[in-house]
């Protein structure tokens, strides 16, 4: 799934369902534009997820304006990502981490 605002243009879907459909998994991507505020509301009630028959999401790639969001929101976070001041990808830990 990638989470920002705009994302509907992003190639990410297309690219990402190509591998997915090539290594047979099941599994989906898609896109949610967010508006405003509702990035941290969102990455706290990440699943189920309606429409996707009560899956939960195991990670999200994130795009603008939300990257620097994602690392805040993050409980653990890559080198690379604090140097850089922003994430662009979230995996959710069972427990509740980030």
């Amino acid at each position: 799934m990638l989470v920002g605002n705009p994302a509907v243009l992003s190639l990410s879907p297309v690219i990402h369902m190509a591998w997915i459909t090539a290594a047979e998994l099941d599994a989906t991507y898609f896109v949610a534009e967010l508006e405003g505020d509702n990035f941290r509301q969102f990455v706290r009630a990440r699943g189920p997820i309606v429409g996707l028959g009560g899956a939960n999401l195991r990670g999200l790639n994130v795009t603008i304006p939300f990257k620097e969001e994602a690392l805040a929101v993050a409980h653990q976070a890559s080198a690379r990502a604090q140097r850089a001041g922003a994430a662009n990808l979230l995996l959710f830990e069972p427990g509740g981490t980030v």
